[in-house]
């Protein structure tokens, strides 16, 4: 697109590097090695803040028409994850319920025999599981390999989540799984109750990345999950169309890939305990404690509350990316910089979620009218004509006319042509001038 990339943080740029002849939008690569970093950090980590911590790990959706190539970014990331860590994965398929997660929690903290001062420990022992960061963090004086086995017994109930379709991942309008999956994000103890026990996992963390359209994401996320807080708390990447046409895929190359899973080695491996910053990164970072969201969007008034945690978490990530635990100010400023160019996308990956009972032909309508320079209204009526009556497909035109994402013209012929007043390519050209510092 005539936009150069280029990061203070050396594994974004091995990354991109790495990614350089696939199709998938940059924006998805871009977050999808922040998600390998969240991932490699795992709950080892952590920032102080008050009373208590922020986890890096981060809650990332990759959102965008059938075609963008939104699970080739999310299948490369979850390569090299398996190729360079130990990062326990979480089942692929949970049947849209909590409950596969939570299993797959607790055999992972199950499955492994944990040693301090040579002695072996249950790994059950609740004096070990309710253990908070700050506890942890006051006998690192120990000896590393001492402090090093009670930090990863922090980590046992830390997952990597990816999905290829979100919404077999969630389930259909599951409340449940939503509730479970705030509490996983914040790492705050979860309880679960079954007919004959009760469950309390006592340090749940997930990293979460996966793929929808905007159409399927109206259709399975219930109403009230912008209300509850986990639309908050998710990353909507919205990647408008391919970053260039390859017809055959070549292997990724061997010199950034090696870089790339070298770093993520490091990281994963000795990077433990907690995060600090520079007086100069803290006094910038404040400075965007209030930051106006640059959309108009009111569905995303609880992510504007959110979005200073989501700039600490980036700003770690990115920390971390450059093999240190001290977030600098270039650190926060990259961190504001993809944040920003994020955002751009957002109301478009969320689509028409939330609107009216139309929502979900809406999205459709608009999505069709950005791959077309210009259609026929009968053509138009024609494709969607199983999808809806006649008069909720004139409502659903003339909201999006007098919302100004459609326009209505006259052809010579006589006959009425809709255009889309902003294309993906419109879309994508703003993300990437932020992206690049334009």
């Amino acid at each position: 697109m005539g936009f150069e990339l280029k990061f203070n943080t050396p594994f974004l740029n091995h990354y991109l590097e790495m990614v350089e002849e696939t199709e998938s939008p940059r924006i998805f690569h871009i977050w999808a090695a922040i998600g390998a970093i969240a991932s490699s950090l795992g709950r080892r980590n952590w920032f102080p803040f008050g009373d208590g911590e922020i986890f890096p790990n981060h809650y990332l959706l990759f959102v965008g028409t059938p075609g963008t190539r939104k699970s080739t970014a999310l299948k490369i990331m979850k390569k090299q994850l398996k190729k360079a860590t130990g990062v326990k994965f979480a089942p692929d398929d949970t049947a849209g319920q909590r409950q596969g997660l939570i299993k797959a929690m607790m055999r992972n903290s199950e499955a492994e025999t944990l040693y301090l001062n040579g002695a072996k420990l249950d790994e059950r022992d609740n004096s070990l599981a309710s253990l908070t960061m700050m506890e942890i963090a006051s006998i690192t004086d120990q000896p590393e390999d001492e402090s090093q086995a009670v930090v990863d017994e922090a980590d046992k109930q830390h997952l990597v989540a990816t999905s290829d379709e979100f919404s077999r991942f969630i389930g259909q309008n599951n409340s449940q799984m939503l509730d479970f999956l705030t509490s996983t994000w914040d790492g705050t103890s979860y309880e679960y109750e079954t007919n004959t026990k009760q469950i309390v996992i006592k340090a749940p963390l997930l990293n979460l990345s996966g793929c929808t359209t905007p159409v399927s994401l109206a259709n399975s996320m219930p109403p009230a999950a912008a209300g509850q807080g986990f639309l908050s708390r998710m990353i909507l990447i919205y990647g408008a169309s391919k970053y260039k046409p390859i017809p055959r895929p070549i292997p990724l190359p061997d010199e950034p890939q090696t870089k790339v899973r070298e770093q993520l080695d490091t990281i994963y491996n000795m990077m433990h305990g907690p995060f600090d910053e520079t007086d100069e990164a803290r006094a910038y970072s404040e400075s965007l404690y209030e930051y106006p969201l640059e959309i108009t969007d009111a569905r995303f008034g609880y992510y504007n509350e959110r979005r200073y945690t989501h700039l600490i978490k980036l700003a770690m990530c990115l920390a971390a990316g450059r093999n240190s635990q001290t977030i600098v100010k270039d650190d926060y400023v990259e961190a504001h910089r993809i944040l920003r160019a994020t955002e751009r996308g957002m109301p478009d990956a969320l689509g028409e979620f939330g609107m009216n009972p139309l929502a979900a032909l809406k999205q459709a309508v608009l999505e069709h009218c950005r791959d077309q320079k210009a259609i026929t209204m009968d053509d138009l009526r024609g494709r969607f004509h199983r999808d809806a009556r006649a008069h909720e497909f004139t409502e659903v035109i003339n909201d999006l006319i007098r919302s100004n994402h459609l326009a209505l013209v006259q052809g010579t012929s006589g006959s009425s042509y809709v255009s889309c007043r902003m294309s993906k390519a419109d879309t994508e050209d703003t993300m990437l001038k932020m992206l690049a510092g334009n």
